[in-house]
């Protein structure tokens, strides 16, 4: 192998999970939205996409973890 060859198997451009709310906010545009939009956002990818133990986290600690039980009521009347 040379020292000039890149060996990094590389994918395709959105094929990749995200795994924190930062980079699924940015991912689905609604990063400046309002608190509401953003929790439909996540609700909606929810439901196509299963979180993994990092993303569960993440959405615990930036106040949408309600949405991993399946209650955006609760998380909209939170904030």
């Amino acid at each position: 192998m040379s020292r000039f060859s890149d060996d990094i198997p590389l994918k395709p451009a959105g094929s990749t999970t995200p795994t924190t709310v930062a980079v699924l906010l940015r991912t689905l545009h609604v990063n400046d939205a309002p608190f509401e939009k953003q929790i439909e956002a996540i609700r909606q990818w929810l439901e196509e996409h299963n979180p993994g133990p990092t993303m569960q986290r993440s959405l615990q600690r930036h106040g949408f973890g309600d949405l991993l039980s399946g209650d955006a009521a609760a998380s909209a009347e939170a904030h």
